[in-house]
């Protein structure tokens, strides 16, 4: 067995440790993983009862700030949410700015423009494959990117003058102070198996959640309460709003056809490429996510005939190697047609050509009933600090 085999079946082991809800003999790589846990648990609450103190401080912008985050790793839907937020108070006549970290990018230690709300000045790589994704989603509003999100939002704000900053993947990211702490859980499973990091799932201890503003549920399917005690008594008192992940079609990219970014923007699509259905198609589907049965599953749930799927480790890049694989592996299955994620499509070599059709799919945060109160909610909300500010400047003034 070859080394690359090995780390393989390694990663899959962890992989499986940390979503298991199950318990393992007391010699295990999860008794490892577990000492992890302890060790990530002393750091994160040592940080987080300094910022509590006032023994790290945070730095503050003149804006509301907005922060989407996640108690956990992996897949609750911070992108469309992000994308939802920006598209909703943009309908209100907010100038938006989105300020993400670029996890991995280029452009996340020195800081970097990825949309001036006008063009795309850097690609995925350099801007990391979610921001430089909702940069393409949302066209008019600005995304930048940096490690050090008080300087690139003091930054942004000199350059775009928005009327507030978005706050992309922040929970845990307190240097930065925020108006508004919105924590989205997976109503499938909120927790994981209830431990931290590398035993489990969770980024932050349950409690961490004293600190959210309120509580989104998504891929809700029902609103009852949480089967955790500590997690119900927690939310029972802050606002917790239900929604779900409805998966849509954003483009099909004819066989041999060059790669488009552009056509991520629903106002670049033609009638064909936009109406086409994958409903009762023969498909093979590939994804590099956090989640990636989910994804799957989605596909599955509307109607496509999923004959193979294929997956890679999340934002993971591909390389002409790794679709030649996929390709071969639809051809194997009798598929002639490709679907993917418009996440996984922003990660493919820039002159790619594929000798199948390759359906890309998206999601859109749906909050059905709760819409008009989570409207309410976030105007309310904005409406208060903008007061607040108000206040405050005619107190200077005066």
């Amino acid at each position: 067995m070859n080394l690359n085999r090995q780390l393989q079946k390694l990663e899959e082991k962890a992989t499986e440790v940390v979503t298991a809800h199950r318990r393992f003999p007391a010699v295990s790589l999860a008794t490892l993983l577990y000492g992890g846990s302890l060790l990530y648990g002393i750091a994160i609450g040592t940080r987080n009862m300094l910022y509590a103190r006032g023994g790290l401080s945070v730095g503050c912008v003149d804006r509301p700030v907005i922060s989407i985050g996640n108690l956990t790793a992996g897949g609750t839907g911070k992108t469309p949410m992000t994308v939802h937020l920006a598209k909703l108070l943009t309908s209100l006549g907010f100038k938006v700015l989105i300020v993400s970290r670029g996890y991995k990018s280029q452009g996340e230690k020195a800081g970097a423009i990825v949309s001036d709300g006008e063009r795309l000045l850097r690609g995925a790589r350099d801007a990391g494959d979610e921001p430089f994704l909702m940069a393409c989603l949302l066209g008019k509003v600005p995304v930048m990117v940096g490690k050090n999100r008080l300087e690139t939002a003091t930054a942004g704000i000199r350059r775009f003058s928005p009327d507030l900053i978005l706050l992309d993947d922040a929970f845990q990211h307190q240097r930065l102070g925020r108006d508004l702490n919105l924590v989205l859980m997976d109503a499938e499973d909120p927790i994981g198996n209830g431990h931290l990091l590398p035993r489990g799932p969770l980024r932050e201890p349950i409690s961490a959640l004293a600190r959210a503003d309120a509580v989104i549920f998504t891929r809700s399917r029902h609103t009852g309460s949480s089967p955790n005690p500590e997690l119900s008594r927690i939310i029972s008192r802050k606002p917790v709003f239900h929604s779900t992940h409805k998966t849509v079609q954003r483009f099909v990219l004819p066989a041999l056809c060059k790669k488009a970014i552009h056509a991520i923007d629903s106002s670049h699509h033609n009638t064909t490429t936009s109406t086409a259905t994958i409903a009762g198609r023969h498909l093979f589907a590939f994804s590099a996510l956090a989640n990636n049965d989910a994804f799957f599953s989605a596909i599955k749930r509307m109607g496509a005939q999923v004959a193979g799927t294929m997956h890679f480790p999340d934002h993971h890049f591909y390389d002409r190697k790794d679709i030649e694989s996929v390709v071969r592996s639809a051809h194997e299955a009798g598929c002639r047609a490709l679907v993917t994620t418009d996440k996984d499509y922003v990660r493919l070599p820039a002159t790619i050509s594929i000798p199948v059709d390759l359906i890309v799919m998206g999601v859109e945060i749906d909050f059905g009933k709760d819409e008009a109160r989570w409207q309410r909610f976030v105007l309310d909300r904005i409406e208060e600090v903008l007061d607040i500010n108000a206040d405050d400047d005619n107190a200077k003034g005066a």
